[in-house]
């Protein structure tokens, strides 16, 4: 998954746009969609894209 790094450079409502997208994409609850979606997270390096990690790997799991 490259939503991270397509997110740089992008004007800043496609990269809510992606934000978005990567939100929807952390509920989700197999593993091996997970791992990508913290990495693109990481990737974008938004206090928001932040946030959803933290989230992410507190619960990780949890479902």
């Amino acid at each position: 998954m490259g939503f991270g790094a397509i997110a740089s450079g992008q004007a800043p409502a496609q990269v809510v746009q992606i934000l978005e997208w990567l939100s929807v994409l952390t509920d989700e609850s197999f593993f091996l969609t997970q791992v990508p979606v913290v990495i693109a997270l990481g990737q974008m390096e938004t206090p928001r894209a932040t946030s959803k990690i933290h989230f992410r790997l507190l619960n990780l799991g949890k479902h």
